[in-house]
């Protein structure tokens, strides 16, 4: 109470201002912020991580490879937060230092043209990068298809020119999107700064589940021996005229010092080719050539031209040595006897990323360097590396025990670490607690005294919240982070002229990132003054002429500002970058729609739909632009109430509750393998039963992958009325425990006042919504024809690309249209009786009638699919090794293959757990098998996979009778079409040998448990590329 009490007091004492003067003073007992800064007199936060990298400089002279780790992470760490000169002068003077490691002294030369970006000086910056080697010109092609990774290993057509030492920059390629003829198109620096780093999803639509390329020559007075470096987003390969000199196959950060492969120039022009690879991050990639030692390459000149006289024999192979920092960190750890050069060399791939997300080589080396050391700073980075949440934080507690008494500031960097990663678990008291532990270790951390204001501002104290606020930002004015911060305070409380001041201060003293400008830009649309927005937005697409985005955004605040003419022409500009952006297609659609230019708005919306069929939105304003515009489902296969209505009850349905006279399915598959649906029925009400049963219609759907509608709810009386009667709601399936991982709903018509002898009609129309489909274009489909009311007529209707063949289980009619574009199956039956439920009857799909589709038509087709998609995650390590020869050692000698196999299963179904949202959680693959067995994951997982990885160490086959298993009960009739594993099957050997209690089969999730999962980890893993795209542009903040 005294504390809320000083905080009230203080408030009416004294108003607040957005920008106190600097020097102010107060007493020390008056206000939490007063105390604060009474006792915040040490260096601060950054200042101190500044000395602790000039630290590292003054114990690493000469060529020592370990000085830059001066360097990594610098801009992450001060950018922003010391003055920029302070922050050049510290990097220019090792770009300068000709004793430096040559490696080290070109990352100082990479950073200081990062910080030339931040200022806005695009010139200076791109000298800077070409003299230390960087090629920033270049021409790409894409995307390409990798799906399930094989794109990886697939030869496209700009590597098989490559082979024949051709290229040909006109020539048209087709690519992942068929139809859509791709050519080679020039990217370059100035138009898309961004630190040296080559961005295919700059550019190149669809950017998830590709391949893309880029050239360009290299061009050398006389032979030369020389090194390329290279940085990587996803998996590589990497050829000089033909020669492939360096692969990898990680997904990954990219970061300049990944890699290093050695390579051989011939006089003349040496044409270099970059492949890259992406599944939902980011894409692209750094590349510089050097000497050997590391050093620029005087003389070398990069271009795009074809040559004149370009080499007519594949460059010779490379086996010279070549510098890389990484090797020799590397060497030095694995040589050394104490664990300084172990830590140096943790601190090095926490900031350069050099391995797969899924590898954990940097976490183990970070936990065996703990092990070691035993220090605090180890414990950080050992926290900072492990990706399990438990481990991460043990180590944060442990690092906090070992810096409480020799070193405070990190001490008090470690709490805050725990005390965020506590209020994580909902503990916000023992958050309280730690922050205020951390706070008492190290007043002058801004960051946590930041914490400290925040919290005030949580607890209903904003206006105390923003002197504190206010305070930090007096005490700190370099920082950015501390103004950004009291300028978010400011909006928050209405203050957002304010607040526009310190953005605009930041844009002259910082540069202007995309966060700031996209803050900028926001205030002044909450002020009305769209003007000002847009010409804002023009500056920052003057910045970036050749990104995409920041024409569209352009174009929105046109359209806010009322200019719709300039708002198409940015529009048009954007398309023009990314002419495969289905989303760009259908914005210019609707601006066009907007000004009346009905023919190019409808062409506009054509082109987007052909590029994503799935977008019911668009295509439903294009049908109310284009009276020419194809008909939906419902129009094309929907019938008549009226007529179907006065149609008598059939006499074989005395004594039923209801039955319907028609129910017809139609899918209209799209030529990704996603879909529309119709589900059309007309019910005849029979007696009191039938109406309490069928009162309610219900549909079930994702939301995230999809919408519905009802397109008709009407019920015809017995006397031939017909009334709109259906009541329509929503309601969620899913416990909200689960809803992080689905969100089944379902929708529900309701019937109110239904009575005997009424007809009721429903029609459910589904359209899908993701982005794509999340088995490539594998399509499979069962509907059940027969239930437990009868049917007169029952059909299913399948309307598909004609290049896209479907197999069924029963006989179905087929049709193509004139143009030969669709095919339509069609599989209908008459008088199909109800099904009476009985105690102890065999599995619905045995008894029911139903038919499925399905793109493939064996069962071996379905397992070079599914092995397609999980061999990656079905890996054999030291712990399966060791569970295997566990196992193995306790059969009998002579045992048999399948009291092996039976032996290995038993052991997996008792030590690990199946959890149906396994699939759910991380979309359609299982866990690796190296994980399922590792604590804490190894009780709580799938027991089908790690006995396939089991099984590989036993160098045993699938056992006899494994087989391809749909979801439970789904066996006899399944087996007629071997093609269709529907997204809730899985794939498991389960031997039909072993007793029936060690069948752990539990119930397949539903396909929208899983589809939803893999929906948000792919939203996930995309807002994570742009946080990656935004953090190589925090070194390269654009003057707007």
């Amino acid at each position: 109470m005294s504390v809320l009490l000083a905080l009230v007091l203080a408030l009416v004492a004294a108003p607040s201002s957005a920008a106190p003067a600097r020097g102010a003073t107060a007493k020390a007992d008056a206000t939490p912020w007063a105390s604060a800064a009474a006792r915040a007199k040490g260096p601060g936060r950054w200042k101190r991580e500044l000395e602790r990298r000039r630290a590292i400089l003054a114990g690493h002279r000469g060529t020592d490879p370990a000085a830059v780790l001066a360097l990594t992470g610098a801009l992450g760490e001060l950018g922003g937060e010391i003055e920029p000169a302070t922050l050049a002068g510290f990097v220019q003077g090792v770009a300068k230092d000709s004793k430096r490691h040559p490696l080290v002294r070109s990352f100082a030369g990479y950073l200081a043209a990062r910080l030339a970006e931040q200022k806005g000086d695009l010139a200076a910056a791109g000298t800077q990068l070409r003299a230390q080697g960087y090629l920033l010109d270049w021409l790409i092609v894409g995307p390409f298809d990798n799906a399930n990774r094989a794109g990886e290993t697939t030869a496209y057509p700009p590597e098989q020119q490559a082979a024949k030492l051709a290229f040909d920059r006109d020539e048209t390629m087709v690519g992942k999107l068929a139809g859509e003829p791709l050519s080679w198109r020039p990217w370059d620096y100035e138009s898309l700064p961004r630190g040296g780093y080559v961005g295919f999803d700059d550019l190149l639509r669809p950017a998830e589940q590709a391949v893309g390329y880029a050239t360009a020559w290299i061009h050398v007075d006389a032979d030369t021996k020389a090194a390329l470096h290279i940085g990587t987003a996803g998996p590589y390969a990497v050829w000089v005229d033909g020669t492939e000199v360096g692969r990898g196959d990680a997904y990954r950060a990219p970061d300049p010092l990944q890699d290093s492969h050695p390579i051989t120039l011939r006089k003349g022009d040496n044409r270099v080719l970059v492949k890259v690879a992406t599944l939902e991050n980011m894409w692209g990639f750094f590349a510089r050539v050097s000497t050997p030692e590391g050093a620029p390459l005087v003389g070398a000149r990069v271009h795009v031209e074809l040559p004149k006289a370009p080499h007519t024999s594949v460059a010779p192979s490379s086996s010279h040595t070549v510098a890389s920092l990484r090797r020799a960190l590397e060497q030095r750890a694995d040589a050394a006897k104490r664990g300084n050069a172990a830590l140096e060399l943790v601190e090095f791939y926490r900031y350069t990323h050099p391995f797969d997300r899924d590898d954990k080589t940097a976490s183990q080396r970070a936990a065996q360097v703990d092990a070691t050391l035993g220090s605090a700073r180890s414990a950080l980075l050992l926290a900072i590396l492990e990706p399990d949440p438990n481990g991460s934080r043990k180590a944060l507690a442990a690092g906090v025990s070992r810096s409480r008494k020799r070193e405070p500031a990190l001490h008090g960097q470690l709490l805050l670490e725990l005390a965020w990663r506590e209020r994580s678990l909902g503990l916000e008291q023992r958050y309280d607690e730690l922050l205020d532990e951390a706070n008492a270790a190290a007043p002058d951390d801004p960051v946590i005294e930041l914490a400290l204001a925040d919290r005030l501002r949580e607890r209903g104290l904003p206006w105390a919240a923003l002197r504190w606020t206010e305070s930090l930002a007096g005490r700190h004015p370099s920082s950015q982070s501390m103004q950004l911060a009291l300028a978010s305070a400011l909006r928050e409380l209405g203050r957002t002229t304010d607040a526009l001041a310190i953005y605009e201060r930041i844009g002259r003293e910082h540069g202007s990132d995309r966060g700031t400008v996209a803050a900028r830009i926001d205030g002044l649309l909450e002020l009305g003054r769209a003007d000002e927005a847009a010409k804002l937005a023009d500056g920052g697409a003057l910045a970036m002429p050749g990104l995409p985005e920041a024409h569209a955004e352009v174009a929105r605040l046109q359209q806010a500002n009322g200019n719709l003419e300039a708002a198409r022409d940015a529009l048009a500009r954007a398309v023009a970058l990314a002419p495969q952006d289905a989303d760009l297609h259908a914005r210019l659609g609707r601006l066009l729609a907007r000004t009346g230019a009905r023919e190019a708005a409808v062409a506009s919306l054509e082109r987007s739909l052909a590029l994503k069929p799935q977008q019911p939105d668009v295509r439903d304003l294009l049908a109310s632009l284009d009276t020419r515009a194809g008909k939906d489902l419902l129009a094309r296969w929907g019938v008549s109430l009226e007529k179907v209505g006065a149609q008598p009850t059939p006499p074989a349905w005395k004594g039923q509750q209801a039955g319907f006279l028609h129910h017809r399915m139609a899918v209209k598959v799209l030529a990704n393998g996603l879909t529309e649906r119709l589900d059309h029925r007309i019910i005849r009400i029979l007696d009191d039963r039938g109406v309490r049963s069928q009162a309610v219609q219900a549909y079930a759907y994702d939301p995230a992958e999809s919408m519905v509608e009802v397109r008709r709810a009407r019920v015809r009386r017995k006397d031939g009325t017909i009334e709109e009667l259906g009541d329509v709601r929503t309601l969620q399936l899913a416990q909200s425990g689960y809803r992080m991982y689905y969100d089944q709903r379902l929708i529900q018509v309701g019937f109110p006042g239904l009575r005997v002898g009424d007809t009721l009609e429903v029609a459910f129309s589904r359209r899908d919504l993701a982005a794509r489909n999340m088995f490539d274009e594998y399509f499979g489909d069962v509907q059940a024809l027969s239930g437990t009311e009868p049917r007169k007529f029952v059909e299913y209707v399948l309307e598909t690309p004609a290049d896209k063949p479907i197999h069924f289980n029963v006989e179905v009619a087929r049709a193509t249209n004139r143009a030969g574009t669709v095919t339509t199956y069609r599989h209908a039956l008459r008088d199909v009786p109800g099904i009476k439920p009985e105690n102890g009857m065999p599995g619905w799909i045995e008894v029911a009638k139903f038919i499925h589709a399905s793109t493939y038509a064996t069962w071996d087709d379905v397992g070079r699919w599914y092995w397609g998609l999980v061999k990656e995650q079905l890996q054999v390590d030291d712990a399966i090794k060791g569970a295997v020869k566990g196992v193995l050692a306790k059969l009998p000698a002579g045992a048999d293959e399948a009291a092996k196999v039976a032996a290995i299963y038993e052991h997996v179904v008792r030590n690990t757990r199946y959890v149906g949202l396994e699939f759910g959680i991380h979309g359609y693959k299982p866990y690796r098998t190296t994980d399922v067995l590792r604590p804490p994951l190894r009780r709580l997982q799938g027991q089908g996979e790690p006995a396939q990885g089991h099984a590989r160490r036993g160098r045993h086959r699938q056992p006899p009778g494994a087989r391809a298993h749909p979801r439970p009960g789904q066996r006899a009739r399944a087996a007629s079409v071997a093609g269709g594993v529907q997204p809730r099957h899985h794939v498991r050997a389960e031997p039909r040998s072993l007793p029936r209690r060690h069948r752990r089969v539990g119930r397949a999730p539903r396909a929208a448990e899983r589809r939803s999962g893999r929906d948000r980890v792919g939203r996930r893993r995309r807002q994570g590329r742009q946080a990656g795209q935004d953090s190589l542009q925090q070194g390269g903040r654009q003057r707007a």
